[in-house]
């Protein structure tokens, strides 16, 4: 393998360096940032022989780095992850509902019913409704299983969090679960953000679409995306938002057509007036984050769960 093969090719491994330093309830692993990352920059800035002889033999962890370089370290960390705490403590909330509502089967009424708390929640507690995060509600809580895999709506998003109602008996094993898919949800939303332009739009920069993939053996995530064309939040004329604006490639909640013209019709009416918009929010992003992430403290409490360190 030379380096050739790679391409012409933009890599951008800081939001998977930060993944990996980081746990959900410990600070920032200094060490393992460092290190990882100055072996990437090696390996994408050395030469052609430089790049060989690292591919033919054993890489060595030991590169140079500045020690006392933690504080540029804390700061990469938080750009990257400004939006973790958001998807966090959606999915734990919803994991949790479920979880206390796990006797229901397939009762459309109390579903609706439970999907309806959890986008109030998102929307008045929370005070994000940010789109994979709804998503997911709409599919694990609504979302019935076609015939191919990606159809599987109820399955594929249960799977996605490897949320199994058999297995976990305590809202306190909650916790990782929700971790864990909030950074396949940030992964996704970071490649959205490529497609879509918005990475120019933060520098000031005319938006334009950036062809992007996203490296992972993990189809789960990648499902969320292909089943659906997310496309963010409503704004109405007077400022105030609704549900994410959303397109799904299938009837989600009846993939087999066997509701009647009545019951669809039903259901779409009842899911709209869910959608009702939320008060305009004028205030500082800044401080909504961080009433946000007070909230989900507030959350974990109540769970006994041992509180979530988010990087700021």
């Amino acid at each position: 393998m030379t380096r050739i093969d790679l391409g012409t090719l933009g890599i951008c491994y800081r939001l998977g360096l930060t993944e990996l330093s980081l746990r959900r309830n410990k600070k920032v692993n200094y060490s393992i940032f460092r290190n990882y990352g100055s072996a990437i920059v090696k390996l994408v800035t050395c030469d052609e022989s430089e790049f060989a002889r690292i591919c033919d033999n054993k890489p060595s962890k030991q590169f140079a780095y500045n020690s006392d370089a933690d504080e540029l370290v804390d700061k990469c960390v938080a750009e990257e992850v400004d939006a973790l705490p958001i998807y966090y403590g959606s999915i734990l909330y919803l994991l949790n509902l479920q979880l206390e509502n796990k006797s229901l089967k397939d009762n459309l009424e109390k579903s609706l019913d439970l999907f309806e708390k959890f986008y109030k929640w998102e929307r008045d507690e929370l005070g994000f409704l940010a789109v994979f995060p709804t998503l997911l509600g709409l599919y694990q809580l609504l979302g019935k299983d076609g015939n191919t895999k990606k159809t599987r709506y109820r399955g594929n998003a249960r799977h996605l969090t490897k949320f199994d109602t058999n297995k976990v008996t305590r809202a306190s094993e909650l916790a990782d679960l929700a971790w864990n898919s909030a950074w396949d949800m940030l992964f996704l939303m970071r490649l959205s953000d490529y497609n879509t332009g918005e990475v120019l739009r933060w520098i000031g920069e005319a938006p334009c679409s950036i062809p992007a993939a996203l490296i992972s053996r993990d189809y789960d995530p990648a499902w969320l995306s292909y089943a659906t064309n997310p496309l963010g939040e409503i704004l109405t004329g007077g400022g105030s938002t609704t549900l994410p604006l959303f397109e799904s490639t299938d009837d989600f909640f009846d993939p087999f057509h066997r509701m009647d013209d009545s019951q669809r019709s039903y259901f779409w009416n009842r899911l709209k007036s869910i959608k009702t918009s939320s008060p305009n929010r004028n205030d500082d992003p800044l401080v909504r984050s961080a009433r946000a992430m007070s909230v989900i403290h507030k959350l974990e409490d109540c769970l006994s769960i041992d509180r979530t360190i988010f990087p700021v």
